[in-house]
Formats: C-alpha cells, structure tokens, sequence
C-alpha cells in the first residue's frame, strides 16, 4: 500500500482521488492558511494505530463469517436430512440419533474453535493465509 492510499483510507480533506501526497497537500491547504498540514508521520502513524486494526478487526470478521457459512454447509448437507428423517419416521434407533447429534455437535464446536483461532491472529498476513479445514 502506498502513501496516497494511506490518507484516502484515512479520509483526509481532499483525498477522493490516489494522488501522490506533495500534491495533496498542494490541492488541500494552500488556500487554506490556517489548517495545519498533516505529516507524513502523522498518517502514518494514524494508520497504524487506527486504520490497520479497524482492517484487521474486517478480515477476522470476514473469516469468521465463511467459517460459519462453511459449518453451515456441513450441517445442511450431512445432518438436516437425518434429522427430518428421525423426527417424521423414528428411522434411527435412540443410540443411531444420539451418535448423529454428537456429530452434529462436534462440527459447532470445530467452528467455535476455528473462529477463536482467527480471532487470536494479530496481522493481516496471518488472516488471508490461515485455512479453514473441518477435517481435522
């Protein structure tokens, strides 16, 4: 990521567009005498101390969200059937059901695991290279 990418992601007066960021500061405060112009330092330093855990804190969020949306799958394509099975026709004998809701409760506790896992990662790094696998 760039500087010009850095203060538009801040939301600097004057930063709708990824300019480089002399002509920024041209563009935002030579009209303006009063308004102190922002260091590079300074948004650098914002951006780490604001920007980046609020992006962090999206990914983990986003993670979290295919995690859920894969134990979901599991549940629907794996259990819902059986479950419905049982319920309209006592298919299962009461030691069968009980097997598959302990299936089925290991796959929420697999996801409530993986989703403190992403939760415990502290770069983005981490984040996007972090596999979500059921299967172990």
């Amino acid at each position: 990521m760039n500087f010009s990418d850095i203060v538009f992601d801040l939301k600097l007066p004057g930063s709708g567009s990824n300019t480089d960021y002399n002509t920024m500061v041209e563009e935002w405060y030579i009209e303006i005498e009063n308004n102190p112009i922002p260091s590079l330092e300074l948004c650098i330093e914002t951006w780490n101390n604001v920007s980046l855990p609020r992006l962090l804190n999206q990914y983990k969020q986003e993670k979290i969200i295919e995690v859920k949306q894969i134990a979901n799958e599991i549940m629907r394509l794996n259990y819902d059937w059986k479950i419905i099975k049982q319920y309209t026709a006592e298919h299962y004998t009461p030691e069968e059901f009980f097997v598959i809701k302990q299936e089925m409760q290991a796959v929420r506790d697999k996801s409530n695991q993986i989703e403190q896992e992403v939760l415990a990662l502290t770069t983005l790094e981490e984040v996007n290279n972090y596999n979500i696998n059921f299967n172990d």
